[in-house]
């Protein structure tokens, strides 16, 4: 920061409060250009005057006069009124000034929250905006005496105008400025500061494009220089639990500089309530005014599948329900410049689908486990700085797909382990907290990993989804895990997979020479599949397709069963004669899993390039052992 070479101790007028600076560098920021143009016409005018928060407005209604000159009266609202009818009695005080010939400014922090009549009326807005470092800067000037104001960096952030009025104290700019970053982050604490950065937060992939494009289009909207109309302000986060949807939100609204964050659900509207209609209708509105009240703001409704779609709902909840879901719908249609509305859910199926539509929620972006670098990302926020300098690359393969949650976990557990050795954390810690520890004997450990080098060979041999690790224990037997590539599904694609499903089973058959019972959550998901294919996705040689009821009555379609059957006989089959013709590496894999109890997917691919089948593909087609 760089501050006047002469500014050693400032020279402070007492009558100047350090309100009054703030207020009149706010104001000077906002009163320029059109605004400008527009007071100076003749006749007289009504404007509407936001400002950043209620602390702000009875500084500014005080100030009126000072500002705009002794014609000007005030009218102030530092919170919406109970009604929105035309009994409303600014309306009359408006009538009233205007009769006597005074030019009215109604102030307040949403211009919703004035009298109908005043909007109506009004012929100019200004928008006191949170002051930025220049506003600041020139507070500082002005309250110090100084000449020039201070180039500094900081703005107000979140502070209201009493929480950045007492930074002000005689002395120097420095000190002034070094009490105001302090607020910042003692204002910050406990509502977002420990959340990843998102410029730094990869793992959320398309959401965090979406996210520092709002920001910049906020900032944008803010210093007015692109309409609120033209920013996407309102989406919905959607995927499995554990990936950090709320987490994201929060994000966003540290990434935004000075964004309030109103966190809440809809559970949380019959906490804060009575519980009857009229309180959560009114405890809803009251979530949305404290938004209006201090913006930039961004609003997160967590598990917002809680407010029921109306499709599919019995007329008895439909009569309670249908008012709560309407005036939902208002709020969240109504357009209010400043506020990002943040929707989070698992279920993004059970969200009503009027909710989804443009000009509400009418975006929704799917949160994905992470990829390998995403889980590096996660991993260095939680470590809080420790192993800086370490490469943690096969950490992010071998938990590739793992939630944050699942990751934070992993953390703690590798602290543990570091600690009941009394030394620091190392990279390998964390590789072994990845596992779960589980005690096998020899026959039982080389069958799991038979098992297991069995799904990964001929998963990489049918280049189907890609390998991300393969584990011994791990809270089960054992784990391969992949992660889905692409979006589309063929007939040739769901069988590859399922091909690779039985595979661990076929590998025991080749290997060991039969079959152990730790394959059922295998032959539920290959039956799932081609299932599927069959009775869903019109890809077995049928139209019909059928939900999720369906398809399970499916199963008293004797013929249907039966054509799945044969269908994993043959894909069984397929894995045996897979496997035979990749004995070698399958054999070479399973001994470096049982040693290691863990491998990496670029692990499980060097060992799959050193062991190339040894027979020719027209061998393999007859299912021919070639041995190692």
């Amino acid at each position: 920061m760089a501050f006047d070479d002469d500014e050693d101790v400032g020279t402070t007028d007492h009558a100047r409060t350090a309100r009054g600076c703030i207020v009149e560098a706010a104001w000077a920021a906002a009163v320029n250009g059109d605004v400008a143009r527009i007071l100076a016409l003749p006749g007289q005018k009504v404007a509407v005057v936001t400002v950043p928060d209620p602390t702000w407005v009875k500084p500014v209604e005080r100030r009126i006069r000072d500002l705009l000159g002794d014609g000007w009266t005030a009218i102030a609202r530092e919170a919406p009124p109970r009604s929105r009818d035309r009994l409303d009695p600014g309306n009359g005080e408006l009538v009233q000034c205007l009769d006597n010939g005074k030019n009215v400014a109604g102030v307040a922090p949403s211009a919703k929250m004035l009298p109908g009549a005043l909007i109506a009326a009004a012929d100019l807005t200004i928008v006191v905006a949170r002051p930025d470092a220049n506003v600041v800067g020139e507070a500082i000037r002005r309250f110090l005496n100084k000449g020039k104001a201070p180039a500094i960096s900081v703005g107000a952030g979140s502070l209201d105008l009493y929480e950045l009025a007492a930074t002000f104290r005689t002395g120097t700019a420095q000190a002034i400025v070094a009490r105001i970053e302090r607020a910042n982050v003692a204002g910050s604490a406990g509502s977002g500061e420990d959340v990843p950065r998102l410029e730094d937060a990869i793992e959320y992939g398309e959401a965090r494009t979406w996210g520092l494009t709002v920001a910049k289009d906020m900032k944008e909207f803010l210093d007015k220089r692109l309409p609120w109309s033209q920013v996407e302000h309102s989406i919905i986060l959607h995927g499995p639990p554990g990936l950090g949807k709320t987490t994201l939100a929060s994000s966003l609204a540290r990434h935004m500089e000075g964004a309030t964050l109103v966190q809440t659900s809809v559970s949380e509207l019959f906490a804060s309530s009575a519980g009857y209609l009229d309180s959560i209708i009114k405890a809803l509105r009251d979530t949305y005014q404290r938004a209006e009240a201090k913006i930039p703001a961004v609003i997160i409704w967590d598990e917002i599948d809680a407010l029921p779609s109306r499709v599919g709902l019995d007329s008895r909840s439909a009569s309670w329900w249908s008012s709560v879901i309407t005036d939902f719908m208002l709020m969240v249609s109504t357009v209010r410049p400043g506020i990002v509305q943040i929707a989070c859910t698992n279920f993004v199926d059970k969200i009503d689908p009027a909710l989804r539509r443009p000009g509400r929620f009418g975006r929704a972006i799917e949160l994905r486990p992470p990829g390998p670098e995403g889980v590096v990302s996660i991993l260095r926020f939680h470590l809080h700085g420790e192993l800086a300098g370490a490469d943690l690359s096969e950490f992010g393969e071998l938990a590739a797909g793992s939630t944050a949650a699942e990751i934070m976990a992993t953390v703690r557990r590798a602290r543990a382990l570091a600690r009941a050795d009394d030394r620091g954390l190392r990279a390998t810690d964390l590789l072994d907290a990845a596992v779960e520890p589980a005690e096998f004997g020899p026959a039982d450990l080389r069958r799991i990993a038979v098992h297991e080098a069995g799904h990964a060979v001929v998963s990489l041999s049918l280049d189907t989804d890609e390998l991300t690790s393969l584990c011994i224990g791990g809270g089960g037997l054992g784990a391969t895990k992949h992660r889905r590539r692409g979006e589309l599904e063929t007939r040739a694609s769901i069988e590859d997979r399922v091909t690779m499903m039985l595979a661990g089973r076929a590998a025991e058959v080749v290997l060991i020479g039969a079959i152990s019972s730790g394959s059922n959550s295998d032959l539920t998901g290959a039956t799932d599949q081609m299932l599927t294919v069959h009775a869903k996705l019109g890809l077995g040689g049928t139209l019909s397709a059928f939900d999720e009821t369906d398809t399970r009555r499916g199963w008293l379609d004797q013929e249907l069963r039966a054509i799945i059957e044969k269908d994993l006989h043959r894909l069984q089959d397929r894995a045996v004669a897979i496997v035979r013709a990749h004995r070698c590496a399958v054999e070479a894999m399973a001994r470096a899993l049982a040693e290691r109890r863990y491998l990496t997917g670029a692990a499980a691919r060097r060992i799959f390039a050193a062991n190339p089948p040894s027979a020719p593909a027209a061998s393999l087609r007859k299912n021919k052992d070639p041995g190692c």
